[in-house]
Parts: C-alpha cells; structure tokens; sequence
C-alpha cells in the first residue's frame, strides 16, 4: 500500500482521536515536508478533510476517503462481483 493509502487506513482506524499531522508523521516515520505533501494532495482530491483547532488542523477522513480505502483492500474479483451486484457501484483506484 502506498503513504496515501497508509494515511487513509491510519485516519480510519483512528476516527474516534484527534489526529494531526505530528500523528501522522510519526505513525509512517517520515518527514513533515513529505507528509504535509500527501496530507495536501489527499485533501485536494476531497479523501481527507482538515478542521481548525486552536492552533492546529485535526485531520479526518471523508466519505469519499473512506471509499477509496475500501476500494484499495478489494481484489479485482471482488470488485467485479460488487460492480455486479444492481444498484452498487464501487470506483476502482485511479477512477
């Protein structure tokens, strides 16, 4: 799984906590210039959002993140089988 991914599946399990970037950095081990980069990036493309507090941003997860997420767990099978099912409709990663 690539950082976006990582980012995603971390702000997911972790929903019920105030995360910020520091959480971030140090969950994946990286530096602050490259995931201030993702985090940007994931926001841009509406996966994450992030809100004011204070003097620093909570980052969360959006719907639409949350979809990605799935979607990067599913085989291509799977996504198949969903894709056939009436009424369900999956995007695949890079949609």
């Amino acid at each position: 799984m690539n950082t976006s991914g990582k980012i995603l599946f971390y702000l997911k399990e972790n929903r019920e906590k105030e995360i910020y970037s520091k959480n971030i950095e140090k969950f994946l081990k990286l530096q602050k210039s490259w995931v201030s980069t993702v985090i940007t990036q994931l926001e841009r493309a509406d996966l994450i959002s992030r809100h004011k507090k204070q003097n620093k941003k909570i980052i969360l997860i959006t719907e639409s993140g949350l979809r990605t997420l799935f979607s990067l767990f599913l085989t291509e099978i799977e996504i198949n089988i969903i894709k056939a099912v009436k009424g369900v409709t999956v995007s695949e990663p890079g949609d």
